[in-house]
Parts: C-alpha cells; sequence; structure tokens
C-alpha cells in the first residue's frame, strides 16, 4: 500500500465501509486489513461500553491475524479475504471457548 493511500485513510472513518467498500479498498491496496481492523477495533472501544456488545475480545490477536493476512499474496488470496466476523457468544470456535447459556429454548440444560 502506498503512503498516500495510508494518509488519505487516516483522516476516513473505515469502521463506516460497507463490505463491499472494504474489500474493494483491501484488493485495490488503498487500504490494509491491519488498518481496517484498528478502525473497527477503535469504534467497539468507543461504542462497546453502552452497547455491550462483546463478551470475549482478544484484541492483539485481531492485529496478529491483520497482519498476517496482508503478508499473504493476492494470488493466494480469497474473495472475502480481510474482511472480519464476530462469533456469537454460544457457537463453540477453535480459538477460543466461547458462552453456551445453561439454558437453551428447547429447553435443554448443559451441565
Amino acid at each position: 500500500m502506498n503512503n498516500q493511500a495510508s494518509s488519505l485513510n487516516a483522516c476516513i472513518e473505515l469502521w463506516k465501509l460497507t463490505a463491499s467498500e472494504a474489500l474493494r479498498k483491501i484488493r485495490a491496496d488503498e487500504m490494509s486489513v491491519q488498518e481496517y481492523a484498528e478502525s473497527l477495533l477503535e469504534r467497539i472501544k468507543a461504542r462497546d461500553e453502552d452497547v455491550k456488545a462483546w463478551t470475549y475480545l482478544d484484541e492483539e490477536r485481531v492485529i496478529q491475524e491483520a497482519r498476517l493476512l496482508d503478508e499473504i499474496p493476492k494470488k493466494n488470496r480469497g474473495p472475502l479475504h480481510g474482511l472480519p466476523i464476530a462469533v456469537k457468544d454460544v457457537i463453540y470456535t477453535k480459538v477460543k471457548l466461547t458462552r453456551l447459556y445453561p439454558t437453551l429454548k428447547w429447553g435443554l440444560t448443559i451441565v
């Protein structure tokens, strides 16, 4: 990514981009995955005290993964490369054990 694009991104609230806009900027080297991740994390910090949407967020890992994604050659990138996702806290993941509510809506109790 060139310095001109990086300077421009500093003035833009990248978290406001749609998924399509963010992907286009990443593909065009107008924005790095790391820049996008940092912008999203800043927005989360600014709003989550009111929203309380996150039970767990590993900011260091997010940045680490973003850096790794930036290093992948374009020819090896998938169509959604660099687009972040959030995982609901009742879904098990390989990386982090998530919370599963004790009583599910079907009446099952997890012991």
